[in-house]
């Protein structure tokens, strides 16, 4: 087993009848390939809990598959005998206490991130999601409506770590741990409606905005011609400033046709110069729409996970 074989490979160390080790390859296929160890303490899989809030893109799933996951370097071998014998050695050494305090460490870490996140407005964040030797991951503060997304997707699935958390060995206060993602779940239900509400009410207010402006000056005439320009003369290679181009000159030419007898070209220059300032400012609103609709969506889709959740678990973190 090594950097020299592709595909699928694993190895499994067994130290005595409770702890061991699985080494899991997968080499060889760009960036799906893998490199990660997981250490079990009878049966149950020893997670890096505390990564779901060090690193911004780790995941429930990330986070639970395996206790390491390693860069895909030839000298990263080392790292994965050496991380197997020091945690055999520490478990061996200290009759077996030294898994509890790894796990609560984990677990605590996690656990005060995200009501952290309940609480403040930023928080940083490491970018990648690498096993601890790697030393390249940058440290970035997320603020503002990115940290919005980020807290509320994990929030959102942290209460998944139940089924992980329950299980584990009886010196871990499992009951406190999940009592404690409950209540921040809890805790973040209301804030989390607040701001959709916020966010739709600015939404409403930007459609409403961009309507009057459609209905403002030329603007009305300018669309009619654009959407003929658009479906009808548009040719498959024409880019959208193209098009925006020949519906202004068939507006222009509209406007000289209706108005020839009552205004000279200066004030059809000027309602033309008018009409692309209302064009300009439609255009910079449906970004803004964009934006928030960006937004929007994926915090709703988290408020309905988080709903789901508190659901599905409120038995076993009230009951546990």
């Amino acid at each position: 087993m090594s950097h020299r074989f592709g595909g699928w490979h694993n190895m499994d160390w067994n130290f005595g009848n409770e702890v061991s080790f699985h080494v899991y390859t997968n080499f060889g296929f760009g960036s799906v390939s893998d490199f990660n160890t997981t250490f079990k303490y009878k049966d149950v899989i020893l997670s890096p809990y505390s990564y779901y809030v060090k690193y911004k893109h780790s995941t429930v799933a990330s986070v639970v598959r395996c206790t390491y996951q390693y860069r895909l370097y030839y000298d990263e071998w080392k790292n994965v005998l050496n991380d197997c014998l020091t945690f055999y050695n520490e478990v061996t050494a200290s009759n077996q206490p030294y898994i509890s305090k790894w796990v609560d460490h984990h677990l605590s870490t996690m656990v005060s991130g995200l009501e952290a996140f309940v609480a403040n407005k930023k928080y940083t964040f490491y970018t990648g999601y690498e096993n601890i030797h790697n030393t390249k991951s940058n440290a970035t503060e997320v603020d503002g409506n990115d940290f919005w997304l980020i807290k509320s997707e994990k929030i959102a699935n942290s209460l998944e770590f139940i089924e992980n958390i329950k299980i584990l060995p009886l010196q871990i206060d499992s009951k406190g741990y999940i009592e404690r993602l409950y209540k921040l779940c809890k805790d973040f239900q209301p804030k989390l409606q607040r701001k959709i509400a916020t966010t739709q009410k600015t939404l409403s207010k930007q459609e409403t905005a961009l309507e009057k402006n459609k209905k403002t000056g030329d603007y009305p005439i300018y669309e009619i011609m654009h959407k003929k320009t658009c479906y009808k003369l548009r040719p498959w290679y024409a880019r959208e400033i193209d098009i925006k181009s020949l519906s202004n000159l068939r507006l222009l030419i509209h406007l000289k046709k209706r108005h020839s007898s009552k205004s000279n070209p200066s004030e059809i220059k000027k309602r033309l110069d008018s009409l692309k300032e209302l064009i300009n400012q439609a255009d910079d609103m449906e970004n803004e729409i964009s934006k928030t609709k960006k937004f929007l969506t994926p915090l709703v889709k988290n408020r309905e996970i988080l709903c789901e959740h508190i659901e599905k678990y409120r038995a076993l973190a009230i009951n546990e």
